[in-house]
């Protein structure tokens, strides 16, 4: 069993021997005293938790388009409009998590070691909701045609869940930004109550290609509502999102 840190010092220091297997070995009387709680340390801090969302976005990218095909560095900056440092990062991070191999020199390619729907289980545990925040209104705001559906009004298209009062959209973090800067409309809008919701994600939910134009993709909405269950209902018409999914 691994032992608490104040019961191994209390060990060392009266010289009784002990063993954690992997971890620890103490026999002063050989003395012998190795230790892996450096290198344990140094893979903690160079996991990964959950991945950021400019590598989340590249990495659903991938499985809506679909594409087994390598992946080209500049081609991933005209799609999201990421810098090159934001991109290498990312690419980073895809390859600690071990479903990448990069080459090239300058013109970095990027291999995926895993496709479609074993790509997306082996991941999963790394991905977080896009929603960065929501606001709300009571009544439907103008320009909603400019957004993509999102929360239940995606999940009620995408599915047999029916289709509740008012409506929620989603619009990427940077251009709500801009557009909240001269939309007094948006300025209004509160941020717990209302029907009608404006969900703002960390990536641009037009960046990642959708089965419906005017949706967010089938996996984006998932990650935005698999913590919002409310009953077997919402369960049921999450599942029957993933069944559907096209890999």
């Amino acid at each position: 069993a691994e032992l608490e840190s104040w019961n191994r010092a209390r060990l060392i220091s009266q010289n009784i021997p002990f063993i954690e297997p992997g971890k620890q070995l103490f026999i002063p009387n050989l003395l012998l005293h190795l230790s892996d709680i450096t290198s344990r340390k140094k893979t903690i801090r160079e996991g990964i938790e959950k991945l950021s969302a400019p590598a989340q976005a590249i990495l659903l990218y991938k499985l809506n388009s679909r594409i087994n095909s390598p992946l080209h560095y500049s081609n991933m900056q005209a799609q999201f409009g990421y810098s090159a440092m934001t991109i290498s990062r990312s690419m980073k991070e895809l390859e600690k998590a071990g479903i990448i191999k990069m080459a090239g020199g300058r013109t970095k390619i990027v291999t995926f070691m895993l496709h479609g729907e074993e790509l997306w289980q082996k991941i999963l545990p790394l991905l977080s909701s896009p929603v960065k925040e929501i606001w709300q209104s009571d009544a439907p705001f103008s320009g909603e045609n400019e957004y993509k559906e999102a929360g239940e009004t995606a999940l009620s298209h995408y599915t047999m869940l029916s289709r509740k009062t008012g409506a929620t959209y989603a619009i990427g973090k940077d251009i709500f930004r801009l557009i909240k800067k001269n939309s007094p409309e948006i300025q209004k809008m509160q941020q717990r109550y209302g029907n009608y919701c404006l969900e703002v994600w960390n990536y641009d939910p037009d960046c990642i290609p959708s089965d419906a134009p005017n949706t967010v993709d089938r996996l984006s909405l998932y990650l935005s509502m698999r913590d919002k269950i409310e009953d077997e209902r919402m369960n049921q018409a999450l599942e029957e999102l993933l069944i559907n999914m096209k890999w």
